[in-house]
């Protein structure tokens, strides 16, 4: 019973840390407008999310891509992500091109398999990970 509520009280700890250190553009759940140019619009939302085998949750970057445009655009982007440690996410590490045709929408969650847009941000319950602080997008192009 101890260990029960000592895990209750341990993801609690964790889950709240988390979400008071968030950049304002993000909360876990809720969608916020992280990225705007030529009628492309990229929100951000981050969630825990359980990966296939392992012991816990990680905490995730998931992406909606809306096209408001009246004709097919190709987007070029990439999500870079900071932390109290450095940064990471860099262009040549995960420059990610979709297409979307008119006033469609694109959105990632925890089953997007291939990262695509949804991008793992650190794993809560490693003692050694770095410490999060915020995620931006970066547009390459819009064609």
């Amino acid at each position: 019973m101890k260990t029960s509520i000592l895990n209750f009280f341990t993801a609690f700890f964790l889950l709240t840390s988390f979400s008071f250190s968030q950049n304002q553009h993000t909360e876990f759940g809720v969608w916020k407008l992280m990225q705007q140019q030529d009628g492309i619009e990229i929100y951000g939302k981050h969630a825990l999310c359980l990966i296939e085998y392992a012991p816990n949750d990680y905490h995730f970057l998931s992406v909606k891509i809306i096209n408001t445009n009246s004709d097919k655009k190709e987007v070029s982007f990439y999500i870079k992500s900071f932390y109290k440690e450095g940064e990471s996410g860099h262009r040549d590490e995960n420059l990610t091109v979709v297409t979307l045709a008119p006033n469609e929408i694109l959105e990632g969650d925890c089953m997007d398999k291939d990262a695509t847009l949804t991008r793992m941000i650190a794993n809560p319950k490693f003692e050694n990970s770095w410490h999060y602080i915020k995620s931006e997008i970066i547009f390459e192009s819009i064609k």
